[in-house]
C-alpha cells in the first residue's frame, strides 16, 4: 500500500516539481541557443551592460527562477533557509574545511595562475576594466547572480528534497546534499573516467556535499554562499 504524504511532503513535492520544470526548460533553451548567445554577448561593440543582463538572464532563469518563484509563492523568507547570523563562524570554518581538498587539488594540478572571485565568468574582466562606479555595480551584479544565487539555490533545493524524502538515520548521509552534488557535477560538465578526472569529481562532491552537510547542522547557510561567491569559479 502506497503511503500517503503528510501536508509538508505535499507541498515540498509540488515545489520540487515547480524547480524541476523552471529549471530544465530555461537549460534547454540555453543549451539550444548557446552559441549565438555566447557570440553576441562576446560583442564588444555592444553595451556591457546590456550583454551582462542578457547572461545573468540566462543563468538566474536556470539557477534561481524556479527556487525564487517557490519561495514567493510560499512566503518564505531567505531566514527560513539559514541566512542568519547564528552559528556563523562555525559554518564559515566547517565550510573552509570542505573546499580544502579542491583548493588543493588546484594547486597540485597547477589550475592556480591568479585569485579573483567570479573570474572565469564570462564578463568579469571585462567588468573590471570599466571606468568607477560602472566597474563596481557591475562586478556586484556579477556576485549576485553568479555567486549567491547559485549558492543559494542549491540551499533551497536541498531543504525541500529532505522535506519530501525525509531521512531518519544520523549521520553524515544527506539525500538532498547527494542529489545537489550530482547536479552540480552533471551541469558544470565535470563527469570524467581518467584519473585527474576522477579526483576532480571527488574534491567538488565533497565541496557541494560537504557545504550543504554543514548547513544542515549548523542552520546556517552563509557558508554556501560564500562558497560560490569567493572560491567557485575564482581561478
Amino acid at each position: 500500500m502506497k503511503k500517503q504524504l503528510n501536508k509538508k511532503q505535499k507541498q515540498a513535492d509540488h515545489d520540487l516539481n515547480v524547480i524541476l520544470i523552471l529549471t530544465l526548460v530555461p537549460l534547454l533553451l540555453f543549451l539550444t541557443l548557446k552559441p549565438t548567445l555566447l557570440s553576441y554577448t562576446n560583442q564588444t561593440s555592444v553595451p556591457l551592460w546590456l550583454r551582462l543582463i542578457l547572461l545573468a538572464s540566462c543563468q538566474f532563469a536556470i539557477a534561481g527562477l524556479g527556487t525564487s518563484t517557490v519561495m514567493l509563492y510560499r512566503k518564505e523568507s531567505f531566514r527560513h533557509f539559514g541566512l542568519i547570523t547564528k552559528n556563523l563562524v562555525t559554518t564559515l570554518f566547517q565550510s573552509l574545511l570542505v573546499a580544502l581538498p579542491l583548493i588543493i587539488f588546484k594547486g597540485i594540478t597547477h589550475q592556480i595562475h591568479s585569485y579573483l572571485p567570479l573570474q572565469s565568468i564570462q564578463l568579469t574582466k571585462e567588468v573590471m576594466i570599466q571606468s568607477f562606479p560602472s566597474n563596481i555595480l557591475a562586478y556586484l551584479f556579477i556576485c549576485l547572480i553568479w555567486g549567491f544565487w547559485e549558492g543559494f539555490n542549491y540551499v533551497v533545493i536541498v531543504q525541500k528534497i529532505n522535506l519530501r524524502y525525509p531521512q531518519y538515520v544520523k549521520g553524515v548521509w544527506n539525500l538532498g546534499a547527494f542529489v545537489c552534488a550530482l547536479i552540480c557535477l552533471l551541469i558544470h560538465g565535470m563527469i570524467g573516467f581518467d584519473s585527474l578526472s576522477l579526483l576532480q569529481e571527488g574534491t567538488v562532491f565533497i565541496l557541494i556535499y560537504g557545504m550543504l552537510l554543514v548547513q544542515r547542522r549548523t542552520g546556517n547557510a552563509w557558508g554556501c554562499i560564500l562558497i560560490f561567491v569567493l572560491l567557485w569559479n575564482a581561478f
